[in-house]
């Protein structure tokens, strides 16, 4: 199927993009803050994770540990079988 090259760009977009203003290049100032503030990111993200991954797991330790102490408690919720 032929379909004209300018199909998927309406007129009016294209307007609007030569009527924006031009951007002025990023100085070198800007994309060592972008740089740095990514690493920043990337840093914190990470130590996020390794929080997060340390907090699972203690909760799984601290899970296990209350499934013990309350392993009685988890049997069918009848009269004869529960617990005084």
């Amino acid at each position: 199927m032929f379909l004209p090259r300018n199909f998927y760009r309406p007129k009016r977009l294209i307007a609007s993009v030569a009527a924006a203003p031009r951007r002025r290049p990023p100085t070198a100032t800007a994309a060592f803050l972008r740089l740095h503030k990514l690493s920043f990111a990337w840093e914190s993200a990470q130590r996020r994770a390794q929080g997060l991954e340390r907090n699972l797991r203690k909760g799984q330790r601290q899970k296990a540990a209350v499934s013990i102490k309350t392993g009685a408690s988890r049997r069918p919720k009848d009269e004869s079988s529960a617990i005084p």
